[in-house]
């Protein structure tokens, strides 16, 4: 299912083109030199292992977008798999785990981290937090202790996942913390699970100062943290109440009446989910919670200076789903275990599943055709139209990357 808006819009898709931040990447390897390029900041993102990963593939594709394309859609199958692998180990039932998946792999608002290459660092970024996930917390599901390989391999993937994407920092922050709760809060017992916190801790540490640090240098987003508390605590309010609903119901109006609706949904979701889960399940429900405020917090300081329309971002949608897809399923499952379906409800199952996957597809139909005309078409068409000024950016639509640089580097790097 993963791949089915691909294969069902391929036509689309196979438009797509080198677009806005990825010129910029671009130019600086050309510019400053590989090395340079891949050990320096892109805005507030130091992301050495994701430049590798994504300019390995520019490097094997030949330039040929089509390439990223396939990447994206397979690291998006990937991050659903282990969705669904998560769930079986923290035994959710099989409802909660397809819709989960099935919700997750269909959803339009993905579009944008589908079709974009450097949203590739998202995907990676979500995947080390599922993988830290699977292998932090199976030997204490199965009440093993932990060894030092594991630990340290606990410690490569935090380090991954933050060195691929700004926010992948909170991989590790958010385990450690759920650990901490659970050694002082609960069982002492659980002081098995402190030496592995501190090896997924550290990693996300040290590369939290660096992103700092180098913040602070370069002038980014992330050097104006704390200086507008006003629209820091706005925009945190509103992203914790119009993700995820806010696109998945569609056509709403963004205002504070509508959010505080939306906030109080979320609020019964929640709610539900820890009144039915069973047992352990409420760990992860309260882990999957903690990274939700985590990644809402760091948006609001990080972005504040943007419209309240941006908390909404496509882009900003698939962390969310991972939160809630689990928690709605599981509220879903329980209601059709309930008696006016008990007489037929492996029917009822599959039409509520059939119904929420047509729902989160359908849109795909609206703005594949405008997205890969606005980003891919017309982009491409611009590169042959020899009438347009060179020191315009009209093909980049990046500050810095005018339209005969954008033609140099197409033929620098053979891009097509």
């Amino acid at each position: 299912m993963s791949f089915f808006p691909l294969y069902k819009y391929w036509n689309c898709f196979s438009k797509f083109f080198y677009q806005g931040d990825e010129w910029d990447q671009l130019n600086q390897i050309d510019s400053h030199g590989y090395v340079v390029w891949v050990f320096s900041f892109f805005g507030e993102n130091f992301v050495p292992v994701f430049k590798l990963i994504w300019s390995s593939i520019l490097i094997l594709s030949g330039g040929d977008y089509h390439m990223f394309i396939f990447v994206l859609f397979g690291a998006h199958a990937f991050v659903v798999f282990l969705l669904g692998y998560l769930l079986r180990i923290w035994g959710f039932g099989v409802f909660t785990i397809v819709f989960s998946q099935l919700v997750l792999a269909l959803n339009y608002t993905n579009i944008e981290i589908l079709c974009q290459s450097i949203q590739l660092s998202n995907l990676l970024s979500y995947g080390f937090l599922l993988l830290l996930l699977i292998f932090f917390f199976k030997p204490w599901l199965e009440d093993r202790d932990y060894d030092g390989r594991l630990c340290l391999m606990l410690g490569l993937l935090s380090a991954l996942g933050a060195l691929t994407f700004a926010r992948g920092v909170l991989n590790g922050v958010v385990i450690a913390a759920l650990a901490g709760l659970l050694y002082f809060v609960g069982d002492p017992t659980n002081s098995r699970l402190l030496r592995p916190a501190k090896y997924v801790l550290i990693p996300s540490v040290i590369v939290g100062l660096i992103l700092i640090v180098g913040s602070l240098n370069h002038g980014s987003a992330f050097a104006n943290l704390g200086t507008g508390l006003g629209a820091t605590k706005e925009h945190f309010f509103y992203h914790i109440s119009l993700t995820p609903w806010y696109q998945q119901i569609r056509n709403l109006p963004i205002r504070p009446s509508q959010a505080i609706l939306l906030f109080e949904l979320n609020a019964i979701v929640v709610v539900l989910a820890f009144k039915w889960a069973k047992g352990f399940q409420r760990i992860l429900i309260l882990q999957l919670l903690i990274f939700f405020f985590g990644n809402a917090l760091i948006l609001a300081l990080g972005r504040n200076h943007l419209p309240i329309n941006s908390v909404s971002g496509w882009r900003y949608q698939y962390g969310v789903l991972l939160v809630f897809t689990p928690m709605v399923g599981l509220v879903l499952e329980k209601l059709l275990s309930l008696r006016p379906f008990r007489l037929l409800p492996l029917i009822c199952s599959v039409f509520v599943l059939y119904f929420c996957g047509t729902w989160v597809f359908d849109d795909w139909k609206y703005h594949a055709p405008v997205w890969s005309e606005e980003r891919g078409a017309v982009i491409r068409a611009s590169l042959e139209n020899e009438d347009l000024e060179n020191d315009s950016f009209d093909i980049s639509r990046f500050d810095g990357v005018t339209n005969q640089r954008a033609r140099e580097l197409e033929k620098r790097f053979n891009l097509h």
